[in-house]
């Protein structure tokens, strides 16, 4: 049985849930996001202090797992932890890369696999929900892409970080959801004819192709896959999380030629 509010788990400091009697402090996280969020758009005027690797990965992952609680996508405040979620994670993404450096990449690979381990064994939801007989947890896969914001109203560093971050989520999500099935598909698409401009990224490319090997996946699923759910519309929306998040990346690396050239 999945854990009550996942949102306990953020901060050891702050009482978010009690399992006895179900409280849960939900303005009182809210109000701590916005805290946050609000040092991190003024993190021009201070000076961060170095990140370890450790303590990024841990905040990354604490962050995402707030994407499954239930309440996050609760429209009772007019400020939910689902806009908060939206908000922090291009600014914080963006502070880690610049106080990291080379740490960086590792501390984003270490916090997706410490992520996948964490929901693989989440196990089924709560008696009465929809997701209840969703025993593999994948649906909570799908969430957590769903989760991580493709666009930021700041400048073109944020969206991609945030784009690339999601990518990177929704390659490793559709894996684990297919135990590796879906491999077979994605080596076959990067194989095939790579784009001939030299302004597309490789996260753009990842995108599309873990996109493409999503929906080939599916459709060998053939007449069975009406007794897959809800494997399939976890992989689905995680090919949505893909592809929309490699559409925006692709403009970006567009704007990032048109502006080379201007140059």
């Amino acid at each position: 049985m999945r854990p009550f509010y996942p949102a306990a788990i953020f901060s050891n400091s702050m009482a978010m849930a009690d399992n006895n009697n179900n409280n849960n402090n939900t303005p009182g996280l809210v109000g701590l996001l916005r805290y946050w969020i609000a040092v991190l758009g003024s993190s021009s005027r201070w000076e961060p202090p170095p990140v370890e690797i450790d303590d990024a990965a841990n905040c990354l992952i604490r962050l995402s797992l707030l994407g499954l609680d239930y309440t996050a996508a609760s429209s009772q405040y007019v400020f939910g932890i689902k806009q908060a979620l939206r908000k922090i994670f291009p600014p914080l993404l963006d502070l880690f890369s610049l106080r990291m450096g080379d740490k960086y990449q590792p501390c984003i690979d270490r916090t997706i696999e410490s992520l996948m381990d964490i929901i693989s064994g989440l196990g089924p939801g709560m008696v009465g929900t929809d997701d209840n007989e969703d025993t593999e947890a994948f649906l909570c896969h799908s969430v957590i892409c769903s989760s991580i914001p493709r666009h930021h109203g700041g400048t073109n560093q944020l969206h991609r970080l945030s784009c690339q971050f999601r990518v990177q989520l929704a390659v490793a999500a559709i894996g684990s959801i297919t135990n590796g099935e879906v491999k077979n598909h994605l080596s076959h698409c990067s194989q095939q004819q790579q784009p001939e401009s030299t302004d597309i990224g490789e996260y753009t490319i990842s995108a599309f192709d873990t996109a493409v090997a999503g929906l080939k996946f599916l459709d060998s699923l053939g007449d069975g896959i009406v007794d897959c759910a809800p494997l399939v519309p976890a992989v689905a929306e995680c090919v949505n999380a893909a592809f929309l998040s490699g559409s925006n990346l692709l403009q970006l690396d567009g704007d990032g030629g048109r502006q080379q050239q201007a140059l």
